[in-house]
C-alpha cells in the first residue's frame, strides 16, 4: 500500500477483475418500502433488488389471506431480507420458520443471542453438507396439506456429566422435548416425569410422550434438553440437541 500524505492508502492503483468472474456476480440494491401490494402484483422489483424490512413489517404482509403463495412466487425472482425489529431491546430474536415458508431467503438473527431460534437457524443450515444454504424447495413446497403425527419415546442415558462441583450429588436427570413448527398450534412441550431416585450413572425413563399432530413436517424442529436439579430444586441445562 502506498503512503499518501503520511497515511496508508488501501485503495489499489488500478483494478483488474476477470470478466468471467465479474459476470457471475450480482450486486443487490436495497429498495425502500419493503414489500407492498404494488410490488407483488405488478412485478416492479428487478432481480437485483432486495427488500429489507423488520419481521413485524413482513408479518403484516403475510397476514392477508392467500398472500403467502404469492410471496413464494415473488421470492423466486427477488431477494428479501428480514431482521429483528427495534422492540427486541435485549437483542432477542424472532421465529424464522413462517418467513422461510413464505420464501424469504435471508432471515437475519442476532447471533450474539443464543436461544431456541438461533438453534433452529443453526439446525436448518447444518443440512446440505453444512454448506450454509438449503434448497428453497424443501421449505416452500406444499407439504402443509399432509399432517404428520410426532411420536416420541424417551428411553435411557448413561454416565451423564454434571456441571456442579464434584462434592454435590447428581440429582434428578430430566429430559424436556420442545416442538417448533410453521404455525403456533404446532408448538408442544413434553417433560419426563420426576423421579427422585434417578442419578447420572444410568437413568432409565422409558416414557412414551403424548402424540402430537404437526401441519408441516418439513418445517418442524424438535429440541431435546437434558437438565439436572440443584440442591434447591432448580433445573440446570446440561445439553441441547435439535433436529428437523
Amino acid at each position: 500500500n502506498a503512503k499518501e500524505g503520511g497515511r496508508v492508502s488501501h485503495e489499489p492503483s488500478n483494478w483488474s477483475v476477470a470478466k468471467e468472474l465479474s459476470d457471475l456476480m450480482v450486486y443487490c440494491q436495497t429498495k425502500q418500502g419493503g414489500i407492498n401490494e404494488a410490488k407483488l402484483s405488478k412485478g416492479k422489483m428487478k432481480y437485483y433488488n432486495m427488500a429489507s424490512m423488520t419481521e413485524k413489517a413482513m408479518t403484516k404482509v403475510l397476514e392477508p389471506f392467500g398472500k403467502k403463495e404469492r410471496l413464494i412466487e415473488y421470492h423466486k425472482k427477488v431477494l428479501s431480507r428480514i431482521y429483528p425489529s427495534g422492540s427486541h431491546i435485549l437483542s432477542g430474536n424472532f421465529n424464522p420458520i413462517p418467513y422461510w415458508k413464505a420464501g424469504v431467503q435471508i432471515a437475519a438473527l442476532n447471533i450474539q443471542t443464543v436461544g431456541q431460534y438461533s438453534r433452529i437457524n443453526r439446525t436448518l443450515f447444518r443440512e446440505n453438507g453444512n454448506s450454509g444454504y438449503v434448497p428453497r424447495e424443501s421449505l416452500t413446497k406444499k407439504s402443509g396439506d399432509q399432517p404428520f403425527v410426532v411420536k416420541i419415546q424417551i428411553l435411557e442415558a448413561r454416565q451423564i456429566s454434571s456441571v456442579k462441583p464434584a462434592k454435590e450429588t447428581f440429582l434428578q436427570p430430566h429430559v424436556c422435548v420442545r416442538l417448533f413448527g410453521e404455525r403456533e398450534e404446532d408448538g408442544k412441550e413434553w417433560n419426563t416425569s420426576g423421579n427422585h431416585r434417578l442419578n447420572g450413572l444410568h437413568p432409565i425413563w422409558n416414557e412414551s410422550l403424548q402424540p402430537h399432530v404437526v401441519t408441516n413436517r418439513d418445517l418442524a424442529f424438535l429440541e431435546f434438553t437434558l437438565t439436572e436439579a440443584n440442591s434447591l430444586g432448580d433445573r440446570i441445562s446440561l445439553a441441547f440437541s435439535m433436529v428437523r
